[in-house]
């Protein structure tokens, strides 16, 4: 049979979960240790449709013995930002198959404008490993022992290739202008409630506005607040508050991963409303949210902060936090470029 490469559509469903299953229980190929079931599988390709993301099939005749998906960030001037995963079964991996997999997405994200393709692949799948270096890919950094099964730890490694497509880079975002600080404020860290959820959505509007700290560039919406409120109460994740009396002024949350393998890692997110920035505020909240993290069995923190954002980086680094990827190019807003900067801290350490 001849073997070729396909898009992939919903009469591969079952087909695409059949390989899936296989790939994960090999515990090499994929990152993710526990395979989708039929109802994720078919969310995801409806996803992909609806994203104008790319799924694309390696098949041997009739049998999908390959597969290769490309997401985009959804957050503004990252669109040219594509992550990549890889599963081809074990029988095809040699003779070109993946290699010709790989090469038929490159070229289907370069006519998407997806310049920037990022490839995260554990240490023991040699051969992805191998061919990222030799298509071009570079090493951006690793997260250290980013999964654990059956008591077995692994890090991640950030590859990333920029095409030949990619733009001349621009300029710098300039450094900000000195805020004026509210004198006198005495501030109380509370635990967010879902009474507070009109309040954070205006701050986070406020902070997402600004357009140079964090990837939202407006709020979800209170519905959503007030959902991830909730959700964090049900799952204990830490998520609290800075008040100015009655007033929100900075919010921090650490919101635990739930992927099996990854359920000791979180992800940190945090702001404040500017006049309250440079005062010991964000200092209070990390403090906070970290001994709670450890309360809860969080082990491994991981953010993601602007290139530009040095006083935030210094912050983060005063509680442990080292750099371990940084993600070129990874922003073009307002015409300006920022790299991605990758930050983690080991709790346990």
């Amino acid at each position: 049979m001849t073997v070729g490469v396909i898009s992939a559509s919903p009469v591969h469903t079952e087909r695409i979960h059949a390989l899936q299953h296989e790939i994960v229980r090999e515990g090499e190929m994929l990152i993710k240790a526990e395979p989708p079931d039929l109802e994720a599988v078919v969310a995801r390709l409806e996803r992909i449709e609806r994203n104008n993301e790319i799924c694309l099939l390696l098949v041997d005749g009739d049998d999908v013995v390959g597969m290769a998906e490309a997401g985009v960030r959804r957050f503004e001037g990252m669109t040219h930002a594509a992550s990549l995963e890889f599963a081809v079964r074990r029988s095809h991996r040699a003779g070109g198959g993946v290699k010709m997999l790989l090469d038929a997405m490159i070229g289907r994200c370069d006519v998407a404008g997806m310049w920037r393709l990022e490839l995260c692949l554990l240490p023991t799948n040699e051969l992805m490993v191998n061919l990222a270096g030799d298509t071009g890919f570079m090493e951006e950094g690793r997260s250290p022992r980013s999964r654990i099964v059956d008591g077995i730890e692994l890090d991640f490694i950030h590859f990333a290739r920029l095409l030949d497509s990619a733009p001349e880079p621009l300029g710098l975002r300039p450094d900000p202008e000195r805020e004026d600080s509210v004198a006198g404020a005495e501030i109380e860290l509370v635990a967010a409630e879902e009474s507070h959820a009109s309040d954070i959505d205006a701050l986070v509007d406020g902070v997402a506005r600004e357009r140079r700290w964090i990837g939202q560039v407006e709020s979800r919406g209170v519905d959503a607040q007030s959902a991830f409120i909730n959700y964090n109460r049900e799952h204990s994740n830490p998520h609290f508050l800075a008040m100015d009396g009655s007033r929100v002024v900075g919010w921090i949350d650490i919101v635990q991963y739930q992927v099996v393998g990854q359920e000791h890692v979180a992800g940190l997110g945090m702001g404040l409303r500017p006049g309250y920035r440079g005062q010991g505020i964000g200092s209070r909240l990390m403090t906070r949210a970290l001994d709670a993290a450890r309360a809860v069995g969080i082990r491994q923190v991981i953010l993601e902060v602007y290139g530009n954002n040095i006083a935030a980086q210094a912050l983060y680094r005063r509680f442990g936090f080292e750099t371990t990827c940084i993600r070129r190019r990874c922003r073009r807003l307002d015409g300006y470029e920022e790299d991605l900067v990758v930050m983690q801290v080991l709790l346990d350490d």
